[in-house]
């Protein structure tokens, strides 16, 4: 399975969120081998946290399902999604972020939010528990909980 996260966060937190990053190479081999079921085989989540100065901005998106590879040019260049696939977005209280220790409460939210995949009616076959257990797994083994 493919899981990838993306960021969108204010100035202030910059600095901050270069230290929550999580590798895209260490969740990328960890969850490579792994099947969750035939409804989901890629998950991106969008990191969301914004100074309520800009909120109006970046709303978060609802959760977008595809079933199908699209193919579509996105700033010149042109992207295929891959056959069932989710993105949603996670947001992140903006004030706790700033005055708090990012990587254990990051962590604490992202597994937290996983449950948006039960939302999505037509994922089915997906076994998220398993898939929780396994994130929590990789947040361990990494050092952020």
């Amino acid at each position: 399975m493919d899981v990838a996260f993306t960021y969108e966060t204010s100035i202030e937190l910059e600095r901050k969120f270069s230290n929550i990053h999580v590798d895209s190479t260490q969740l990328k081999s960890y969850f490579d081998e792994k099947n969750y079921g035939e409804h989901l085989k890629s998950l991106i989540m969008g990191v969301v946290c914004i100074s309520p100065r800009f909120e109006q901005f970046f709303k978060p998106r609802r959760p977008n399902y595809r079933t199908e590879a699209k193919t579509y040019v996105h700033r010149g260049v042109q992207l295929t999604t891959p056959t069932m696939y989710l993105t949603f977005d996670l947001k992140l209280d903006f004030e706790k972020y700033l005055n708090a220790q990012g990587k254990l409460l990051f962590a604490q939210d992202a597994l937290a939010n996983l449950d948006t995949i039960a939302k999505v009616k037509k994922i089915t076959d997906f076994d998220l528990p398993r898939f929780k257990a396994d994130f929590e797994q990789f947040f361990k083994e990494t050092g952020w909980l």
